[in-house]
C-alpha cells in the first residue's frame, strides 16, 4: 500500500485530483472499518480526497449499485465483483455511456462528507 500513497502523492504534485466518495452502510463490515480505520488516514494524508455518504442517502440519491472509477471525466471503469473478490472491469468511453456515471459522481460528491470531518464525529 505504500506505493499506492506515493503514487497519490505524486498524482498531486502533479496538479491532478484524485478522489472517491465511500458509501457507508449499517452495520458496517470487517472490511468497511478496516478501510476507514487503516486505509483511509494515509490516503487522505497523502492527498486523496475521500468522503463518506451514508448508504440510505446513496440510495434516496438512487446511485448505481456497482462500484465504478471515472477518469477524467471521459472514460469510467465499471468493476465486476464476485465471491471471490474483483473478476475485472468493463471500461466505458462512449459519451452517452459515462454520462450516467458523471451524474451520478456529482450527485455523491455533493452529498458526502469529507472522510475529516466524518472522523472527528465518528462514534
Amino acid at each position: 500500500m505504500a506505493d499506492w500513497w506515493e503514487w497519490i502523492s505524486d498524482v498531486r504534485e502533479s496538479g491532478r485530483q484524485f478522489g472517491r466518495v465511500r458509501v457507508l452502510y449499517e452495520p458496517p463490515s470487517d472490511y468497511q472499518r478496516y478501510e476507514l480505520e487503516v486505509l483511509t488516514p494515509p490516503a487522505v494524508d497523502a492527498g486523496e480526497d475521500i468522503r463518506l455518504l451514508p448508504g440510505a442517502r446513496a440510495r434516496e440519491l438512487r446511485l448505481p449499485e456497482r462500484d465504478f472509477w471515472l477518469f477524467d471525466d471521459a472514460r469510467v471503469a465499471v468493476m465486476h465483483f464476485g465471491a471471490d473478490g474483483v473478476h475485472g472491469a468493463e471500461l466505458l468511453d462512449d459519451p452517452a455511456a459515462v454520462a450516467p456515471f458523471r451524474a451520478a459522481r456529482a450527485r455523491a460528491w455533493d452529498a458526502s462528507i469529507p472522510y475529516r470531518e466524518w472522523a472527528a464525529n465518528a462514534p
